[in-house]
């Protein structure tokens, strides 16, 4: 078969859904002159109501990929593949599934004690959950991708086209270390998991590593829709954002190519989203009365109201009579500010803590702090 850029997984899959579309033809052969536009809408919307909305993607792409090839062939005619039907899919209309702090915590658990002959699966398990890796990354690391010394994983390009270096870390490497010395079993292969059975072989596809998180999830009481190896990458970034991690952060240890796959993550930063929304009513409130940016200045923010209580309290301790140095050390704790200094700046936020503030430190000054 030629190819042009595509993954041995990805072959896989068109080879599958080639099938189909001949199988659907209804012949012992394929008999091309039968494939018109019609039965092609009507085989990809048959096979499109299968699967969600994201999974159809592949069913399209298989199936143009296929038409075009025929059409350079000379075997059908040219441009038969604009036949497909597009799937309207509304970009980051869903959440990324993620299972929670708890649920991670166990099904790491079950990975740390694992029964014997089963350190294979913690340790992939462990490779997916602590480091984000695809399914299809973690069947194809071979020996040489485990830098020891370094302590470093090397993942090869795969889905995104591109290479990029994950940190061993100390719990996966013992799971690692475990695996390799106690049970892999004894072969020329370079892949790092082998089946069980002989002839011990690389493990073909990625959906065995789905079934292995399945079982894993299973053991763990994890329940919920599609659950799959993909749940534990959606968990990695999920609690990385909600942490503070930057999206750059989370684009390089996912591997994306474009920060625009990885914003989908930010919707489940609720410390973000609440900010925000309680942002979009302060500034509706201001609209509403009608408050405008002083010259020069810029439009009132939710921050706004922090400033203006500082510059309130001082403003009534001048009033008091009160000695504002002794008491603004207390204002700069009460503000969450690291040092006092930070605090003096608003002693210039006004013109009249300005005149007062100069009036207090002149008489500081003359009597050399002995008041």
């Amino acid at each position: 078969m030629r190819v042009h850029g595509i993954s041995p997984e990805s072959r896989h899959h068109y080879l599958r859904y080639a099938r189909r579309l001949i199988q659907s033809l209804q012949t012992s052969e394929p008999d091309w002159a039968k494939l018109n536009a019609q039965h092609i809408r009507d085989f990809v919307c048959c096979e499109a109501a299968k699967r969600k909305t994201g999974s159809c993607r592949l069913v399209i792409a298989a199936i143009r990929a296929l038409l075009r090839f025929l059409a350079a062939e000379g075997v059908v005619p040219p441009n038969l593949h604009r036949a497909v039907p597009a799937v309207r899919e509304w970009r980051h209309a869903s959440l990324p599934q993620h299972i929670s702090t708890e649920e991670l915590e166990r099904v790491l658990q079950i990975c740390r004690t694992p029964t014997t002959g089963c350190s294979r699966d913690a340790c992939i398990i462990l490779m997916m959950a602590r480091l984000g890796m695809r399914a299809g990354e973690v069947r194809q690391l071979n020996l040489n991708d485990i830098d020891w010394i370094e302590g470093e994983i090397h993942i090869r390009a795969g889905k995104s086209r591109r290479e990029r270096t994950l940190p061993l870390l100390e719990e996966v490497g013992k799971a690692l270390g475990v695996y390799l010395r106690d049970e892999r079993p004894e072969s020329a292969e370079r892949s790092i998991f082998l089946t069980f059975r002989p002839p011990y072989r690389p493990l073909a596809y990625s959906a065995a590593i789905s079934q292995i998180s399945r079982r894993i999830f299973e053991e763990a009481g994890v329940q919920g829709p599609r659950l799959g190896a993909h749940r534990l990458r959606h968990t990695v970034a999920t609690h990385m954002v909600r942490r503070g991690s930057s999206f750059k952060e989370v684009a390089d240890v996912l591997g994306h190519t474009s920060l625009k796959s990885t914003a989908i993550y930010a919707k489940l930063d609720e410390r973000t989203l609440s900010y925000r929304a309680l942002n979009d009513t302060f500034q509706k409130l201001v609209s509403g009365l009608g408050i405008q940016a002083r010259d020069g200045s810029r439009r009132p923010s939710l921050n706004s109201l922090r400033h203006e209580f500082a510059v309130a309290r001082i403003r009534v301790w001048y009033q008091q009579g009160i000695d504002v140095r002794a008491y603004l050390p207390e204002l700069s704790v009460y503000l969450g500010h690291l040092e006092p200094a930070h605090t003096y700046w608003y002693l210039s936020a006004t013109p009249e803590l300005l005149s007062e503030a100069a009036r207090s430190f002149a008489a500081y000054a003359i009597t050399g702090g002995e008041q």
